[in-house]
């Protein structure tokens, strides 16, 4: 999967643009990452923390490489790995901002 194949695609370095992401966790054990596909490394993530029930920031890392996507033509695709527990049968929450000075 590249970020062509994510609504992200539409909204390349859109200024402002912020996005929630839900992350389903079905196995037994806790999810300590996180990986969402992203066209860059311009992005600022928090994670929503249900104990306190509010939003913090969270670290994260990039990693991108070339593509085949979108009728054979290469792309630079990125993925963000993001760290935030994510219990298990539980669902976590991502916020996913655009920063262009980043």
């Amino acid at each position: 999967m590249t970020y062509t194949d994510c609504p992200v695609m539409k909204k390349v370095e859109q200024d402002n643009f912020e996005m929630f992401v839900a992350v389903h966790n079905p196995s037994t054990q806790q999810l300590t990452t996180t990986r969402i596909p992203v066209p860059n490394g311009k992005y600022e993530v928090e994670a929503f923390n249900p104990e306190l029930k509010n939003w913090q920031a969270a670290d994260s890392t990039i990693d991108c490489h070339l593509n085949n996507a979108l009728q054979l033509q290469q792309v630079t695709n990125c993925h963000l790995n993001i760290d935030a527990t994510i219990a298990s049968h539980d669902v976590g929450l991502m916020k996913v901002k655009y920063t262009a000075s980043k």
